[in-house]
């Protein structure tokens, strides 16, 4: 069980990144963080510093925690899409090469051991605001970290409408490890962001089914995870978060089998809550996943 921790959102929502990820740490049994490299963030002036992603590594370790670092172009919060500035609009053979340059770097700069995986990309196919990223691409990110660390896991994500594609995209994902799902159980409808939709409790109308794509990635022989688990509203809206909406939804991922691994979405947001006067998510989160869960 685990949580991403995500520092610029940590700084949107007005708290300091690195006091907020240890009050995470600290207030939570969790085994596992997933935790982004945002290439525009390490990258400036033309050199790398990997002060801020090596503390919030160090800290994890010190307690134990396995790492899921998840770096490239792609990466997960808003905007989704990290590129310098200066490489936006590059043609694509300079733009391959500088990605790929850029993910060298984040590998050579970690020993073996500290990362327990890697996540290239995030979520490759959704965003259409980002630039494509061809499937041969992403084969050459993958191949790297074999070659670097030959030890390590890969894990490559998807979400939302990319989940009906899984078997016309395998070309890419049959080179992980592990597939990671996102599972959002209330989100506002995409049309009018006036009502929202229960992804899950539709029956045979639900837009979604965590059980069939497990069977599916578990079937060609992968790993199954849950990466981004609700735990926060969606879009901000309130209607599509609450405690007891936190427990159901857990409650849901149970009943359809879970994943060998979950990590919680909305963990910077419970401690924004939190340091505003309402620990009400906060606490109810603590009192959810600080129990016996039966998930790694």
């Amino acid at each position: 069980m685990g949580f991403s921790f995500s520092p610029t959102y940590a700084e949107y929502l007005g708290l300091n990144p690195r006091a907020s990820y240890l009050e995470i740490l600290d207030s939570f049994k969790f085994q596992a963080v997933r935790l982004p490299v945002y290439w525009d963030r390490v990258y400036q002036n033309g050199s790398y510093d990997f002060a801020e992603i090596d503390f919030l590594v160090k800290e994890a370790r010190k307690r134990n925690l396995a790492v899921v670092l998840s770096f490239g172009y792609r990466n997960f919060r808003w905007p989704e899409c990290y590129a310098p500035q200066e490489f936006v609009s590059l043609a694509y053979p300079e733009f391959e090469e500088k990605i790929l340059s850029f993910d060298r770097e984040v590998l050579n700069h970690f020993n073996k051991g500290e990362i327990s995986f890697w996540q290239v990309e995030n979520e490759p196919y959704l965003h259409p605001h980002c630039r494509y990223l061809k499937v041969e691409t992403l084969k050459k990110l993958v191949a790297q970290v074999r070659e670097i660390h030959p030890e390590g896991k890969v894990v490559i994500t998807y979400g939302g409408a990319q989940a009906v594609t899984l078997p016309f995209f395998w070309g890419l994902y049959e080179q992980a490890d592990y597939l990671g799902a996102s599972f959002y159980a209330r989100i506002l409808d995409p049309l009018f962001r006036k009502y929202y939709v229960e992804t899950y409790r539709l029956g045979i109308l639900s837009p979604r089914s965590i059980a069939r794509e497990r069977g599916l990635i578990n079937g060609k022989g992968k790993g199954f995870w849950v990466v981004e688990f609700q735990a926060e509203p969606w879009k901000e809206d309130g209607r599509t978060m609450s405690p007891t909406l936190l427990k159901e939804n857990w409650e849901d991922l149970i009943s359809f089998g879970s994943a060998e691994k979950v990590f919680v979405w909305g963990a910077e947001w419970w401690l924004k809550e939190k340091t505003q006067g309402r620990p009400q998510m906060f606490q109810a989160a603590q009192s959810l996943f600080n129990g016996n869960l039966g998930i790694k």
